[in-house]
């Protein structure tokens, strides 16, 4: 169950609308691979294959959409993330993506 929530709230964040559609979920006919689809680039030739670096990436991707699917709101932001607001704030940080202007939204 736990899985199948995670499926459905990462396809939420990587949609590109309102509604999720088969191309959103991981496995489809079609559809991107996981690194493809947030600009993380496949895997080929000489690449680095560290793992680290590469879920910075993803994480940092799936990060600036859930914030612009929330408009800036960064609770909003964190539930699409599906982690509380304090993690997000750290993640924020350890990505360069702090708060550059103090009008932005932050609840």
């Amino acid at each position: 169950m736990r899985e199948l929530f995670h499926v459905l709230q990462r396809a939420a964040v990587l949609s590109g609308g309102e509604v999720i559609d088969a191309l959103d979920l991981p496995g489809a006919p079609g559809a991107a691979a996981p690194l493809a689809e947030v600009g993380g680039g496949g895997v080929a030739g000489d690449e680095d294959l560290s793992l680290h670096p590469a879920v910075a990436r993803l994480e940092k991707q799936l990060i600036l959409r859930a914030l612009e699917r929330a408009k800036g709101n960064r609770s909003a932001a964190a539930r699409l993330l599906g982690i509380g607001r304090p993690l997000l704030y750290a993640k924020l940080e350890e990505h360069g993506l702090g708060r550059a202007d103090s009008s932005e939204p932050n609840e």
